[in-house]
């Protein structure tokens, strides 16, 4: 939405949201009637399943970007969460009892776990998040 605005092409954003909006709009009572509240998920997912690829393109033309260069926030991003995701489950599996302590440690699991592997990207991958967070720290404190 916001790029196609800043690029003077506003209508791509709205077009693209229409068409996500007609295919929700068709699917999701067919869906919601079939599988209730996990119909409403479903349709939801495929309304931006089919709208997102449209925004990736015309995102990528507009960045005049290779696919890698465009992708690539978005693998470190998903691979970060991943493994967060397999940390906490793998300790939560250790587990036989929940409670608030175990709650909060599992918090904290996860927070170590991202922090860890996104410190990692940067360090390895030459990602550059934590170069543009003290950028934009510094930037509020001058």
């Amino acid at each position: 939405g916001i790029l196609f605005q800043a690029i003077g092409k506003p209508g791509i954003g709205v077009r693209i949201s229409f068409l996500g909006s007609c295919v929700l709009l068709v699917i999701v009572y067919p869906l919601t009637l079939k599988f209730h509240e996990i119909g409403v998920v479903l349709a939801m997912v495929i309304s931006l399943t089919i709208s997102t690829p449209f925004i990736w393109v015309f995102a990528m033309k507009a960045l005049k970007c290779q696919p890698i260069d465009f992708f690539k926030p978005f693998c470190f991003a998903f691979m970060n969460s991943a493994i967060m995701v397999f940390t906490v489950y793998g300790v939560k599996t250790l587990v036989t009892e929940i409670n608030l302590l175990v709650f909060v440690l599992l918090i904290l699991c996860g927070i170590t776990s991202y922090g860890l592997t996104s410190f990692l990207s940067d360090r390895f991958l030459k990602y550059g998040i934590y170069s543009t967070i003290y950028a934009r720290l510094r930037a509020i404190y001058v």
